[in-house]
């Protein structure tokens, strides 16, 4: 099977896993289509209405919210696009005024770097001399200005960093100041 890490020489319990798996893989298939079904006869009742099966097995391409530079290589037919980035406007949004405030003066010469670690990244998980270790390395960098997404509160931020719970990236990426 696909991704199961086994070679073309299984032993048996190799191939009972391989057996297991693809019978798991297949059944969980046949009930996600199910309910596919389900979905599609509510909202279009019509009896010539295809099903997902017959849905899947006639694709003319497939448009892929990812792109070239950011995934991982692989082969895929001419019919499936790469279209990430769709929903990005071409005009950021315009930032809140304290925020624009700081950006804006910083010095020319380092400008701004946003470090963020995602939405799931938890600093209180972190211990708390890291994260000090951390802002006290962005205290010493002084012709630049520091924007730090964290969700709870930290101690003794340095005065080129600022520490905020939300911040809109797009638009702080957008704007020339940020390196």
């Amino acid at each position: 099977m696909f991704l199961s890490e086994q070679t073309d020489t299984m032993s048996f319990w190799g191939r009972l896993a391989n057996f297991l798996n693809k019978i798991f893989a297949h059944t969980l298939m046949r009930y996600h289509t199910h309910v596919c079904d389900r979905s599609i006869r509510r909202h279009l009742p019509e009896e010539t209405t295809p099903s997902a099966q017959e849905l899947l097995s006639d694709l003319s391409g497939v448009l892929i919210n990812t792109h070239n530079v950011l995934d991982y290589p692989r082969l895929q037919p001419e019919t499936f696009v790469n279209v990430g980035g769709l929903q990005i406007p071409e005009e950021p949004s315009a930032l809140p005024t304290h925020l624009l405030e700081w950006i804006e003066g910083a010095p020319e010469a380092g400008g701004v770097v946003l470090m963020t670690m995602g939405f799931i990244f938890n600093p209180a998980a972190v211990p708390s001399d890291r994260v000090d270790a951390l802002l006290q390395a962005f205290s010493r960098i002084r012709d630049t200005r520091f924007i730090v997404k964290f969700e709870t509160a930290v101690d003794d931020v340095p005065d080129n960093v600022l520490v905020l719970p939300f911040v809109p990236q797009r638009d702080v990426l957008a704007h020339p100041k940020t390196r």
